[in-house]
């Protein structure tokens, strides 16, 4: 009983895992990097009419890296990344749950229209924990 106590340690830490860590920009450290994206609602007009279009853009200030830590026995990562900069998938199934976060939204061109005499442009989209949605016009000069 004493011995296979002592082998609990042991075992747990020869474990193979994934590790994801928060990195700075530019880091150029070991793993593969990705990008969190961050909401924009991009206002357009043709004639009259104003559009509206969701876009996902990176956010590099939150940018991380995923590593494979092989322990005992076989170890496999299976990931995706989208554009070359998003995490897609991890090891499994996801849901980006599309449909939900379109609805969501739905009443944001509406709040633009209402707050701005020239609503077109690229807004970023912050949402608080309280789940507040706040824009903020992109100036291409101050962004």
């Amino acid at each position: 009983m004493k011995r296979a106590f002592l082998l609990l340690p042991f075992l747990l830490l020869s474990c193979a895992r994934v590790t994801v860590t928060h990195v700075k920009p530019g880091d150029t450290s070991s793993g593969v990097h990705f990008v969190r994206p961050r909401p924009y609602l991009l206002v357009s007009s043709q004639g009259k009419e104003l559009k509206s279009e969701i876009l996902w853009l990176p956010d590099y200030s939150q940018e991380f890296t995923i590593n494979l830590v092989p322990g005992l026995g076989r170890s496999n990562l299976n990931l995706k990344l989208k554009d070359g900069w998003m995490l897609a998938e991890l090891g499994g199934e996801t849901d980006s749950r599309l449909a939900e976060t379109a609805s969501a939204f739905g009443n944001v061109l509406e709040a633009v229209k209402t707050a701005s005499s020239d609503p077109v442009g690229l807004y970023r989209i912050d949402i608080d924990p309280a789940g507040n949605v706040k824009l903020k016009k992109q100036d291409w000069m101050n962004p």
